[in-house]
């Protein structure tokens, strides 16, 4: 196995339910390093403990991130080698460490990353959605106005969006996301990796409250938005009578037309013209 490097910070990946989720790698740092942050010691310990890992490990988490990080940075100039942890999957991903991260970034201390599981990635290539391109929000805000105001800034994103929730909200959100959306495909991963891993192929507007359980945490991957298939003829001439009244001349309305549906000016031409006969007939 590799040497464990001193002076570097080990972010590693580990499982988002079922324990066998995790590399070799993973193991063999965890098993080596000076000391291990972990979000919540009651879950990391059951981790450790499974695979009789005993490195010294201590809480670092959103509430005190801040305050440890300077101490944590000491600890690695010293030489130590640390691994960051969150309760489960990819750490930073929607989990503390950014403040750590960047402070081993601009004190030239090295941050290695120690691939593996994630609920985003699983619940994503599972859905049945576009997985490229896609855009991974996390946790929306819990206000009702805060979150009205995040989904409408991603009402017109047409690539797959994928969210977290917890089951005592997601019910709420999709009523929230059917309000500000309108209906889309909609794929609910819960409890992924283990025993009651279940995967719900609904849209927003099909899904009800008894179809929403109230355990276990939620990805939540919605259609993105797809652009209305515009159709020549009577689009078209909407669309040229909305730039004459704009003021613009026959010749640049044409002209806009032509480059809105990508056709030709001379097919733009033939269409009003058609038009315009059939109202003098």
């Amino acid at each position: 196995m590799e040497k464990i490097i001193s002076k570097a910070l080990y972010v590693v990946s580990t499982p988002i339910g079922h324990l066998e989720d995790i590399s070799y790698r993973a193991i063999h740092v965890l098993k080596h390093v000076d000391l291990i942050l972990c979000e919540d010691t009651r879950v990391t310990k059951k981790l450790l403990d499974y695979y009789r890992i005993e490195s010294p490990y201590e809480t670092f988490h959103q509430y005190n991130e801040n305050e440890k990080t300077m101490g944590v940075l000491t600890r690695l100039r010293q030489g130590q080698a640390i691994a960051l942890v969150s309760d489960a999957g990819t750490p930073l991903i929607s989990d503390p460490g950014f403040p750590l991260i960047n402070a081993c970034i601009n004190g030239d201390i090295r941050v290695i990353p120690i691939g593996g599981a994630s609920a985003l990635l699983s619940a994503l290539v599972a859905s049945g959605m576009s997985t490229h391109p896609f855009y991974f929000h996390g946790f929306l805000p819990k206000k009702k106005i805060a979150k009205e105001k995040t989904l409408e800034s991603l009402s017109q994103f047409d690539m797959t969006l994928v969210f977290y929730e917890s089951p005592n909200r997601v019910f709420d959100t999709t009523q929230t996301m059917l309000k500000i959306f309108g209906n889309r495909r909609v794929t609910f991963a819960r409890e992924l990796t283990k025993k009651f891993e279940t995967f719900t192929y609904t849209t927003l507007q099909e899904i009800e409250e008894n179809d929403i359980q109230t355990k276990g945490e939620y990805a939540i991957v919605v259609e993105g938005f797809v652009k209305p298939v515009k159709t020549f003829n009577e689009d078209a001439i909407k669309e040229y009578d909305a730039y004459i009244d704009q003021g613009l001349s026959d010749k640049d309305a044409m002209k806009k037309v032509a480059a809105l549906f990508q056709v030709s000016k001379r097919d733009v031409y033939q269409l009003i013209k058609v038009r315009k006969e059939d109202s003098n007939e």
